[in-house]
């Protein structure tokens, strides 16, 4: 520590030393013939500055032709071009009560490592068009990620709009033209995990299935590292402890909402001692209402009228689902009975909602309807939206292939996507964007394959959106939460390593409602020195029988400004005969610039 203090020291010394400076030349002779070449010379029309070390340019030059400038502060200011990114006050706002996002983003490294969230909530509209490729699907991590849920007809698709909130906080994709701002900038990749099963409350059994899901892809040597829980409740559960403790051990960060209770009531799992937990704040820099707080609570972010991406227009009215036993699901290309047994095209429709082929001989695709099923038109609930989609759950039998086309005529077809049959396969969720157009608007899907092929489809959905039919604004602990999730990410992207104790000490300190808070500040976070957390430290129990840190430091007392000591003596001596000696060199040095410059005057 001593030596760390001794070269600290002698760096702002050579510091001091060196201060550059800009001048204001008004002299008639020529700067040029005159500077050494650490001396620049700078020409704005008629008008000549100096930029270099204060006491050379003042010992070459009568001082009475010097004019030194006091710099403006003047900063650089990342600004995406999101359509919604004003609207968007926790990342930047005139009164600068936000988390300093724009400036963070000017001083932010990237590097080749792409950390991985996973969002634990009520899943995410994966067809959403200011999300879906900033989520992974596909391999390891399923169709647009998992459902943990034991009823079959329950998708990992967002139904009531958390899940897709917190996620766009998190990864909405930047700088694309449209919607709102991710506080991850397009450097994170979310894994969607659904735990609400058939209503908007959490299971347990789907979370602690969940965990065990991120511990095997963390053993498949997947990069998690980070997870958002924006859910909690105030019972203690020591099986969701120690599942927790698992992920913690394999070095992922766990991120909770602190909750909504506007007391100082503990709630979980933000208040396991392994979890930061997470209050919210308002745009005038005070404590949310509603946010839960106390000295358990770590740091507080943004969690007032957040903007963000959302599900509930997503899939409209029109839509087709087939998993709600829709008896005209396909509109007229089915008889409306009640068996729901009619054929069309070989098709038939079953009392599991599925539609079904069995191919009687070989067919192909290519401009014909007799494996083919139309749906449509879809003419009078699909405004001329920026954004349309189809999302089509299917599957298919080895060796065959479905094809799925749009048309306006219900004539001339255009391939939407393509999906090739496997052995043994199951429902596979597949999206293409459709052309933005007015018309009518028809969708036909199509088996190919020699005969005994099948396919089967699930559900089909025809979703439309526009600007503001995909977003809304949220209120909630659960909203701050991945503002600091997020923020976690992006500085351990900066800095190549993560600890709570970085992340908390380089918050901002505010004067609230309930006393001083940490409040997230990106820019200060990613500005500052890595802080690792406390290398020794011991656990207690709180009375709820969770561990605690009391953290420990090994200096012994009152630390590295002591002079009582042999040793310390010695270094202050050193120090000094150091800054002696640098004074000397300097001096040496400007004598022999004047020397060398005076003789052109």
């Amino acid at each position: 520590m001593r030596k760390i203090l001794i070269v600290f020291f002698c760096l702002i010394a050579l510091t001091a030393f060196a201060e550059n400076v800009l001048f204001k030349y008004t002299g008639s002779d020529d700067p040029n013939t005159i500077v050494p070449d650490s001396v620049k010379v700078i020409t704005i029309g008629d008008n000549v500055y100096l930029s270099g070390e204060r006491e050379l340019i003042k010992s070459l030059f009568d001082n009475s032709t010097l004019q030194e400038v006091n710099p403006p502060e003047r900063e650089l200011k990342y600004t995406p071009n999101d359509q919604f990114f004003d609207s968007q006050w926790g990342l930047h706002n005139p009164s600068d009560t936000d988390i300093d996002w724009p400036e963070s983003m000017d001083i932010f490294t990237n590097s080749d490592e792409t950390p991985i969230v996973v969002v634990m909530d009520s899943g995410i509209a994966w067809n959403h068009p200011d999300l879906e490729s900033n989520i992974l699907t596909g391999g390891d991590f399923g169709n647009y990620g998992f459902e943990f849920c034991d009823n079959e007809s329950i998708t990992n698709y967002d139904d009531i709009g958390h899940g897709t909130h917190v996620a766009g906080i998190i990864g909405a994709v930047t700088n694309n033209t449209f919607g709102v701002t991710g506080v991850g900038n397009n450097n994170v990749k979310i894994l969607n995990m659904k735990i609400t099963c058939g209503s908007d409350n959490v299971s347990f059994a789907a979370e602690t299935d969940a965990i065990s899901k991120i511990l095997n892809l963390k053993k498949l040597g997947h990069n998690i590292k980070f997870v958002n829980m924006s859910f909690g409740g105030i019972e203690y559960s020591i099986v969701e402890k120690e599942a927790l403790q698992q992920l913690t051990d394999k070095g992922i960060h766990l991120f909770a909402a602190a909750g909504n209770s506007g007391s100082s009531s503990k709630e979980y799992p933000a208040g396991y001692s392994n979890v930061i937990a997470i209050g919210a704040v308002n745009e005038n820099n005070n404590i949310s209402r509603y946010s839960t707080y106390g000295d358990w609570v770590d740091i507080y972010a943004p969690g007032e009228s957040i903007f963000s991406t959302y599900s509930e227009y997503l899939a409209k009215p029109e839509s087709l689902n087939l998993l709600d036993n829709y008896k005209d699901a396909f509109r007229n290309e089915f008889d409306k009975i009640d068996n729901l047994t009619a054929f069309k095209g070989g098709w038939k429709l079953d009392g599991n909602g599925h539609a079904n082929i069995e191919l009687s001989s070989a067919g192909t695709c290519a401009d014909n309807v007799t494996n083919s099923i139309v749906m449509g038109s879809f003419n009078s609930d699909l405004p001329d939206y920026r954004f349309k989609s189809i999302i089509i759950s299917m599957k298919a039998s080895s060796d065959s292939e479905i094809f799925v086309d749009w048309s306006t005529d219900n004539q001339n077809w255009i391939n939407l996507l393509k999906q090739s049959g496997i052995r043994n396969m199951n429902y596979i969720y597949r999206i293409a964007d459709i052309p933005a157009v007015s018309s009518n608007l028809f969708l036909r899907t199509c088996l190919q394959g020699n005969e005994g092929k099948t396919a089967s489809i699930d559900a089909v959905r025809v979703s439309a959106s526009n600007s503001p039919d995909a977003f809304a604004y949220e209120y909630g602990t659960s909203m701050a939460t991945p503002f600091v999730t997020a923020a976690a990410s992006i500085g351990y992207i900066h800095k190549g390593q993560f600890s709570k104790n970085d992340l908390i000490t380089n918050a901002e300190s505010i004067n609230t409602s309930v006393g001083e808070l940490k409040k997230l500040n990106l820019y200060d976070y990613l500005n500052a020195e890595f802080i690792e957390d406390p290398a020794t430290s011991k656990e207690g129990t709180d009375s709820n029988g969770d561990t605690t840190a009391n953290n420990e430091n090994d200096g012994g007392g009152g630390g590295g400004c002591s002079i009582a000591g042999t040793s310390e003596n010695n270094n202050i001596l050193f120090l000094l005969a150091v800054i002696s000696g640098l004074f000397w060199v300097r001096k040496k040095i400007l004598a022999k610039e004047r020397n060398k410059y005076k003789s052109k005057f």
